[in-house]
């Protein structure tokens, strides 16, 4: 069996490092975010766009941080 090594240098990821592979879905101050969910969340906006144009689509890819509610918890508002 032949084998081979080879070492790997771990690097921090950054946007600009990982350019050239694709984009980095990173929840930062600097994305457009916003507060959701009665201040228990935040919504970071379209972090990526996914191609999706073959048949008119559009898709985004967003990530939410959020906090623990207390329990037990209280539901003032549902949606249909």
């Amino acid at each position: 069996m032949n084998t081979s090594s080879r070492v790997l240098q771990v690097q921090p990821l950054t946007a600009e490092a990982f350019k050239p592979f694709g984009d980095v879905i990173e929840a930062t101050d600097a994305a457009k975010h916003f507060s959701i969910n009665q201040g228990y969340a935040e919504r970071y906006d379209r972090l990526a766009l996914v191609d999706a144009n073959d048949l008119g689509g559009q898709a985004a890819i967003s990530v939410f941080r959020a906090k623990a509610r207390p329990m037990p918890m209280e539901l003032s508002l549902l949606y249909p």
